[in-house]
């Protein structure tokens, strides 16, 4: 078990370095719809606090993003997805300060998934689509940059 001392410094952590959100796929040859994935991610120069996060939950991965500019450092990820990304979410929802709405959409979303195995290979039903899209357009909005009104 996780101590909660640790839960609310990771809550932090997500609320100032990280996003959640809701990725979408394109229907190809192998999907017959659009594949919609949870995402719990975390960004940070110092590849220790990304190790952190990766062994304390024990989920996700550790990937290095490339840069686009020769001047910056190298930028690590931790990025969780797919059922493990609502792990992490319900742990740490009550100490967020800042992400709580998403993080509220991204467990809804995961809490009503029809099923893990189709994800789009066999096709899902327009109304789990539009479920699925609603949801992630939800997230996009309250996590698009620019002056905005106040949010959670």
């Amino acid at each position: 078990m996780i101590e909660p001392v640790t839960l609310a410094y990771i809550a932090g952590i997500i609320d100032g370095e990280g996003t959640v959100f809701i990725s979408k796929g394109r229907p190809g040859k192998d999907r017959a719809t659009p594949a919609y994935v949870a995402c719990v991610r975390v960004g940070n120069t110092d590849k220790r606090l990304i190790e952190f996060l990766h062994s304390t939950f024990g989920v996700g991965g550790v990937y290095e993003r490339p840069m686009t500019n020769a001047k910056w450092k190298i930028c690590w990820l931790w990025a969780v997805t797919g059922p493990a990304s609502g792990r992490v979410a319900r742990a740490i929802r009550p100490y967020v300060r800042l992400k709580g709405a998403q993080l509220d959409l991204l467990l809804e979303y995961l809490d009503g998934f029809q099923s893990f195995e189709l994800n789009g290979r066999n096709g899902v039903s327009d109304e789990e689509l539009n479920r699925r899209e609603s949801l992630r357009q939800k997230i996009r909005e309250l996590n698009r940059k620019g002056p905005s009104e106040e949010r959670e």
